[in-house]
């Protein structure tokens, strides 16, 4: 920080935040809630899924640049990213000691950029199996109504090797699938290059609804945080686990865009009775 108690650009490139990653709909609110409840400051204002709102544009922009129109991952937008950081902490008065961080499931189509920016960051990767993410309801970024959704929807198209044409006319599953696969391999692919103090740590949404404390321990330990002493460290709703009726035909068109990204994850094909 510098004299004036006030955290700089510099200040937060240099600290450690704990960054929160995933597609949205794969159950990052809970993983988020959790992290909250370790007192990590993670933000001014938390929408009903825990999304970090004050971080929303800076993403927002940011991603829709980068994916369309090519922009270079040069020292304006490390500096951007860091300014949001320190505009958020001096907002919320929080002094350097503070754990800190942010979650946005959009953060994910920039992890590149963000490992960049904060090379100190712990970073955690929440993942759930594709057919169940994607035989669900759709996400911000597999909708391609918005610019964020069109920008992002258009980048997995091209990924899968898939007409970005048909978008408009595609199922949901389909362009879900097509999302989950396109940023699966982004983060893979950003962690494999990233020059990161830290490891980060991936979890499953499957491992926090059938073994919460364990999963629940295995964050705080790589946090270096105490976990609450609680029996249910994970608000699950058992409505939305494994609610949704899943398709035969369309689980098996999600694996078949899904498997290689997912089978790195250590996932298999999901049998569907």
């Amino acid at each position: 920080m510098d004299n004036t108690g006030l955290w700089s650009a510099g200040d937060a490139g240099q600290s450690s935040p704990i960054i929160l990653l995933g597609r949205g709909g794969g159950g990052t609110r809970l993983l988020s809630e959790f992290v909250t409840s370790l007192d990590v400051f993670m933000g001014n204002e938390l929408n009903v899924s825990f999304d970090s709102v004050e971080w929303v544009k800076t993403i927002y922009d940011l991603s829709i640049s980068h994916w369309s129109e090519g922009q270079a991952d040069d020292a304006a937008v490390i500096e951007h990213l860091r300014a949001t950081a320190a505009q958020v902490l001096n907002a919320g008065g929080k002094a350097k000691s503070d754990a800190w961080g942010w979650k946005l499931p959009e953060t994910t189509l920039i992890a590149p950029l963000i490992c960049r920016a904060f090379p100190n960051a712990s970073i955690i990767h929440l993942v759930r199996h594709p057919v169940t993410t994607c035989c669900r309801r759709s996400h911000m970024t597999s909708r391609p109504g918005t610019p964020m959704g069109m920008a992002a929807l258009s980048a997995a198209y091209r990924y899968i090797g898939r007409d970005v044409e048909s978008i408009a006319n595609d199922p949901t599953h389909i362009r879900n699938a097509a999302s989950w696969a396109f940023q699966v391999d982004i983060v893979l692919k950003t962690f494999a290059k990233a020059k990161l103090k830290s490891l980060p740590l991936t979890v499953t949404y499957e491992g926090i609804c059938s073994h919460s404390v364990q999963t629940a321990q295995k964050i705080s330990d790589y946090l270096g945080l105490n976990t609450p002493a609680q029996t249910n460290p994970f608000s699950v709703d058992a409505n939305r686990t494994c609610a949704v009726a899943i398709d035969g035909d369309e689980a098996a068109e999600v694996w078949e865009i899904c498997q290689s990204e997912a089978m790195q994850l250590g996932y298999e094909q999901a049998v569907i009775t």
